[in-house]
């Protein structure tokens, strides 16, 4: 009985060490791109949680501010088992997400529904890579007049 005992209690020790109950571990993204034709590098981490969320942060050109940027393939109400198909579709441009926030000033530019594209161009399960542009918008939608164009995107995240 002491036996029995003691190999339930191993069991139950091993079962809930090997949970895990944090974040999904994030690995590290390149972004170089043009805003309205003045490229800058912004580099970062990864988040896999939904999907895949490049979360960088650099200088912007001109006003020298720092500034954050996430570029996500975010899926949604898709279950996580079909994230790995999506993110190795090369055959055509993807809507993506993608938010330019200046950290000084707080503004915040991003892209409206299908106004952003990302082509993966190639993925071997660790390592993403691809090409992006698009216009993103002040306050969040193609109706507001003042509008940056983001051009000569390159991405490289591994995961």
């Amino acid at each position: 009985m002491k036996r029995i005992c003691l190999a339930i209690a191993f069991s139950w020790l091993v079962v809930s060490c090997s949970k895990s109950n944090g974040p999904s571990p994030s690995y590290s993204s390149t972004l170089t791109f043009s805003v309205n034709g003045q490229q800058v590098t912004f580099t970062g981490t990864v988040d896999t949680t939904n999907g895949i969320a490049a979360d960088v942060s650099g200088v912007l050109p001109g006003s020298g501010d720092s500034a954050s940027v996430v570029l996500n393939f975010l899926i949604a109400n898709a279950a996580p088992s079909t994230y790995q198909g999506y993110f190795y579709d090369t055959s055509a441009k993807q809507n993506v997400s993608f938010d330019l926030l200046d950290i000084k000033t707080a503004v915040d530019y991003q892209s409206g529904t299908g106004n952003f594209k990302a082509q993966i161009t190639s993925n071997n399960g660790q390592l993403l890579e691809g090409t992006f542009q698009g216009e993103i918008y002040l306050n969040y939608g193609p109706s507001t007049v003042d509008s940056l164009a983001i051009t000569n995107g390159t991405l490289t995240v591994s995961y």
